[in-house]
């Protein structure tokens, strides 16, 4: 996954290979669900999860169907990263999902 990226020699603890669509909500292990996603940053992996977990709650209580949590999960990212969430990884390179071309 790292070198999809073209990130080489990750800092240990930097990133967490996590997914766009997250399981819980319905989402797969495959390469194409999955990106290299920083711990810090505007929009880090913590908060991402704690998204995912309110996101899960709504679905399992019946507020929220999968559909449109996955599409709401999807959109929210893309529209962090459209205002600039994007994160710095070493050397003060941009991080970008390649799912973030689809906004």
């Amino acid at each position: 996954m790292f070198r999809r990226y073209r990130i080489s020699r990750p800092p240990p603890g930097a990133y967490e290979v996590d997914h766009l669509i997250p399981l819980e909500l319905g989402g797969s292990n495959d390469v194409a669900n999955l990106w290299p996603e920083p711990y810090k940053g505007s929009f880090g992996a913590h908060e991402k999860d704690r998204l995912e977990d309110r996101m899960r709650a709504d679905v399992c209580a019946g507020r929220l169907d999968l559909t449109s949590a996955q599409r709401e999960h999807r959109e929210r990212l893309v529209h962090s990263l459209a205002r600039g969430g994007t994160t710095l990884i070493g050397g003060g390179t941009l991080l970008r999902p390649r799912w973030a071309a689809l906004a």
